[in-house]
């Protein structure tokens, strides 16, 4: 994982296997020039295993700022939709 700001986390189990997992979005482009933008996130999902660590952090490859995700199940399939500031909102499938 990189340095950037966290705009959005959303708790689920999104692999059912009893421990919640964790989805960060972020970055901020629009920011005084004299601190730079903070836009080195993709956003991210940690997956909780069984003994309370976490996997490594998966990349979501979502360029932009996250402002907003929120997460829907059909049928045994989860998949997130993520606001993004200024632009249109992603949606991406979880294995």
């Amino acid at each position: 994982m990189q340095y950037s700001n966290v705009g959005s986390i959303l708790l689920e189990d999104l692999d059912n296997n009893g421990k919640i997992d964790i989805i960060l979005g972020g970055n901020q482009s629009k920011i005084k020039p004299q601190f730079g933008p903070l836009e080195s996130s993709n956003g991210w999902i940690l997956k909780q295993q069984k003994n309370g660590i976490f996997e490594k952090p998966e990349s979501l490859g979502v360029k932009g700022d996250i402002r907003s995700i929120i997460s829907f199940k059909d049928k045994d399939q989860y998949s997130i939709i993520l606001g993004i500031n200024n632009d249109s909102i992603k949606i991406k499938n979880i294995q």
